[in-house]
């Protein structure tokens, strides 16, 4: 039998950031976010999509 247990995770997020061979370095900024609540996610799926980010995908700025 498996047991499962209830998780203690409610938020979490995945930032980027880039050094390059010559010292420059590139923030990427937030990448993946997750929370528990649907709706918290909806929200920062919104805000990405407004200020012109596809979530879930590193591009150039």
């Amino acid at each position: 039998m498996s047991y499962f247990a209830a998780s203690p995770v409610r938020e979490t997020t995945v930032e980027a950031r880039v050094i390059r061979a010559d010292g420059t370095v590139e923030e990427l900024g937030t990448i993946a976010y997750w929370h528990r609540s649907w709706f918290k996610r909806a929200a920062w799926r919104i805000k990405q999509l407004a200020r012109g980010r596809k979530p879930g995908r590193i591009t150039q700025r």
